[in-house]
């Protein structure tokens, strides 16, 4: 009778580290993400193929997982029944069920769940080999289950279930730095993935050409001025204001004037031909603009800011180049290039850049929370209006003033440094 109680309760013991091991390869395959077994397939690990194939399955093998914590459930409780039974305890299957409840959950779920989400990655690492023989073991019955599955769905008329949830922004981030290690990417397609991502999160304010960089025209001034103002500058479209440029009041489309021009009516105030301003705050997302810009059929926003002043200007042209870059049209050839490659990690760069494009193309890390553009970061770090030639450094780089007009920082010189501290900092370069 003795060795048949051992055996039992040997066989309890196992039922429940199988319960324990499926539980802890289920929250394994949710808590590890691509951004932890990323380097180790990169290093050429084995474990880092075994959880990219794991990966590239995980509906099934989440589902495999599944399946067989439930049957070590059910088999823990036959055993614990059995064992009761053997006891000769009164209500033994009631007592079996609540023994069963009391052991498994804390110490099968609970206990495997909670120290995986802990310490995912050590857990990929010793679980890696496991996972992969049971899935394969056990695929018969899991492609058995999962054909049920769908067979009820499709009764149910559902025809397509999302079993995973989609890679998070920092797992994109980490794919994409993976990719340009490896050479997967051109740079051109990798800059413009890296676009995608950074356009998610900014806002009109980081993409609108400021009001000092805004040309418009008084709405009583003739459109002949306007039209002449157009030109001098390669506009297609300028802003009309009413006694100052802080009150935009209509757009004035060059094509829109052509009847007057027709008709030799340029003496016309600008107003008569300005299209109504489309105002939208400056806090507003980039990728709503988008969408608003789209449903209402404009190209040309007019952005303002808290107080109701005009804060600038922003174009279907300004959202595009977030994602793909500069757009250069024939109306840009006598525009200088916002950056320029001087020499072997060394660029010039205009004052307006976005530091979000700055991060990409460098691949270091910028207070793009603090500071919109390149010129801000550069004033912050000076404290005043620097002189050409100042230079300054932050972390990796050493930023140099290049060109000053008017108050204003137009072009920096931006210098990666081969052997710079990795954090960011506000001491001068020397």
């Amino acid at each position: 009778m003795v060795p048949e109680l051992a055996s039992r309760v040997a066989l309890l013991g196992a039922a429940l580290l199988l319960i324990a091991f499926f539980a802890a390869a289920e929250t394994a395959l949710l808590a590890v993400r691509p951004a932890a077994w990323l380097p180790w397939l990169e290093q050429g690990q084995c474990r880092g193929r075994l959880w990219a194939r794991l990966h590239r399955h995980q509906p099934v093998v989440r589902g495999t997982m599944m399946t067989g914590g439930v049957a070590t459930v059910y088999l823990f409780g036959y055993l614990a029944t059995c064992l009761m039974l053997d006891l000769n305890v009164t209500w033994s299957p009631v007592i079996g069920f609540l023994l069963s409840a009391v052991i498994v959950v804390p110490l099968g779920v609970a206990l495997p769940v909670n120290y995986t989400a802990q310490r995912p990655e050590g857990v990929a690492i010793a679980l890696a080999w496991p996972i992969t023989v049971i899935s394969v073991l056990l695929w018969p019955v899991t492609f058995l289950l999962r054909g049920l599955m769908r067979l009820v769905l499709l009764a149910r008329g559902v025809t397509r279930v999302e079993l995973h949830a989609p890679p998070t922004e920092e797992e994109l981030r980490t794919m994409l730095a993976q990719s340009d290690k490896q050479g997967v990417l051109p740079e051109q397609q990798r800059q413009m993935l890296y676009g995608v991502l950074d356009f998610a999160d900014q806002t009109t304010a980081q993409v609108m050409t400021p009001r000092p960089d805004m040309v418009s025209a008084d709405a009583d001034a003739p459109l002949s001025e306007a039209l002449s103002l157009a030109l001098e500058h390669h506009h297609r479209r300028l802003p009309v204001y009413e006694e100052n440029d802080d009150n935009i009041v209509g757009v004035l489309y060059v094509k829109d004037a052509l009847p007057y021009l027709r008709d030799k009516e340029l003496s016309e105030p600008a107003r008569v031909a300005a299209r109504p301003a489309f105002y939208v705050p400056e806090s507003l997302p980039a990728r709503e603009l988008l969408r608003q810009l789209q449903q209402s059929r404009q190209t040309v926003a007019i952005v303002r800011d808290e107080f109701g002043g005009t804060a600038g200007l922003v174009t279907v042209e300004n959202l595009v180049e977030q994602i793909v870059g500069p757009i250069r049209d024939e109306d840009d050839l006598t525009e200088e290039p916002e950056i320029v490659e001087t020499g072997p990690e060394e660029y010039s760069c205009s004052g307006l850049i976005s530091l979000h494009r700055l991060e990409n193309l460098l691949h270091v890390e910028l207070p793009v929370e603090d500071y919109e553009s390149l010129a801000g970061l550069v004033l912050a770090l000076a404290g005043h209006i620097p002189g050409s030639g100042e230079s300054f450094a932050w972390g990796q780089l050493s930023l140099t003033a290049e060109r000053v007009s008017r108050h204003r920082l137009e072009r920096v010189r931006v210098r990666k440094l081969p052997n710079g501290p990795v954090q960011g900092g506000t001491s001068p370069a020397d």
